[in-house]
């Protein structure tokens, strides 16, 4: 076995590993809610895309190799992927007459002052939305188009591939966007505008509703997100990018 095919098998089966640690979390928090208790922050389509991409990408020498026609179970098997979606499309279809069709969703935090000046402050985190799916389904169309001809000649199921590699660049985009948005985001979240203190944290809350216009993060974010895409795109076609 060379160094490469080890490396791979490494990575692969802690992909899987972490597969089934994030999967199980998610289905004991669903466990939580269903019970009555307080309901816990699952981990949503990140875990059962790494177990899918860790059973197509293992090498033939590891143990989960064998289970390479299989890719899709983990997309069924994590109750915050494929079956979130599912009931995600059900809630959106049943609730269409109630409000407009809203492509943003966020979670707020609310923040006050420690010094009980009266202040309060609200900062908007940006959650998976419609618009973000959408995006990434409208960015894979051409990568999958491209991935038929040649020279990459690939069978046409690696469009589920390319959709789950194109959420998992919406997610470094946030990813990144945080930190890039750090020194705008941090201020208002620490210090009281009143009288200068420290602010806490007192919950987050989701928006179930969500909203109609995007707040400044959302354009952010899908800003980082074009701009992958594009590297993306110079790197297919030059093999340069990363030389």
């Amino acid at each position: 076995m060379d160094a490469s095919t080890e490396i791979l098998a490494f990575v692969s089966g802690l992909m899987f590993l972490a597969f089934v640690f994030w999967a199980l979390g998610n289905w004991w928090c669903l466990f939580r809610a269903l019970i009555g208790k307080r309901k816990g922050s699952g981990l949503l389509i990140i875990p059962g895309l790494l177990g899918a991409i860790a059973l197509l990408i293992a090498p033939s020498t590891n143990d989960i190799a064998r289970w390479h026609s299989y890719w899709w179970i983990p997309l069924f098997a994590d109750v915050g992927c494929v079956p979130w979606l599912i009931y995600y499309v059900w809630f959106s279809v049943k609730n269409r007459h109630r409000h407009e069709m809203r492509f943003f969703r966020h979670i707020i935090a609310e923040y006050v002052c420690t010094r009980r000046c009266g202040y309060e402050f609200s900062a908007v985190c940006v959650s998976l939305s419609p618009f973000h799916i959408i995006a990434a389904a409208v960015a894979t169309i051409p990568l999958w188009i491209v991935s038929l001809c040649s020279p990459l000649n690939l069978s046409w199921y690696f469009l589920f591939g390319i959709f789950a590699g194109e959420l998992l660049l919406a997610f470094l985009a946030g990813f990144l966007s945080s930190i890039l948005m750090f020194p705008f985001t941090a201020v208002g979240e620490t210090y009281c505008k009143n009288c200068r203190s420290r602010m806490v944290l007192v919950g987050r809350h989701f928006d179930p509703l969500g909203s109609k216009k995007p707040h400044w993060k959302d354009v952010f974010i899908f800003g980082v997100f074009i701009i992958l895409n594009v590297a993306l795109w110079i790197d297919l076609t030059t093999g340069k990018l990363w030389q």
